[in-house]
């Protein structure tokens, strides 16, 4: 009833250029296929980490640092205010309480923060965590300096506006 016959078919050039065409084009458009759905996952995290974490975030940040500057720059005015000698207990401890107050804003305004952060990226975490922390020792460091007030809070301005900037590379990092 049904007949079925194979016939080879002899390969010329023409025929052997058209296959290679062929699987060339195909191969171009699979490869095509996997490079875009990695960007389009790539951009797809990339939106989510501005919309969802960074963008509703700016204002307390802005907040947070500009909290932590007049609390610094507070701090400074108050501990050089005194003149007893740097080992004397009473100002040990008014000093104590100074950097308990300058801690104490991170870890009520940055820290919620970081906390998302590090839900989505624990390097990134880390690496805002230290840019936070080195301002801490920059202004330990400072208070232990026997300096001009004025002294003080020019370096601080310099060093403040290098640390936001730190802070807001690492940041805008993953974008």
């Amino acid at each position: 009833m049904f007949e079925f016959s194979f016939e080879i078919y002899e390969v010329s050039k023409e025929n052997l250029v058209d296959y290679l065409g062929t699987i060339l084009v195909l191969i171009l458009f699979i490869i095509e296929r996997v490079l875009n759905g990695r960007n389009q996952k790539k951009d797809s995290e990339r939106n989510w980490y501005l919309n969802v974490i960074v963008q509703p975030n700016l204002e307390e940040l802005k907040s947070f640092f500009k909290n932590y500057k007049r609390v610094t720059i507070e701090s400074f005015k108050y501990l050089y205010s005194f003149t007893p000698e740097k080992n004397n207990k009473v100002f040990l401890n008014i000093k104590s309480k100074e950097f308990d107050r300058i801690k104490d804003l991170r870890r009520g305004e940055i820290e919620t923060f970081l906390l998302l952060i590090n839900s989505f990226d624990v390097d990134l975490y880390s690496s805002l965590s230290t840019v936070i922390r080195d301002m801490e020792d920059w202004i330990i460091k400072k208070a232990d300096e026997e300096l001009d007030i004025e002294e003080v809070l020019y370096d601080f301005e310099d060093e403040y506006s290098f640390i936001v900037n730190e802070f807001m590379k690492h940041l805008y990092k993953p974008i």
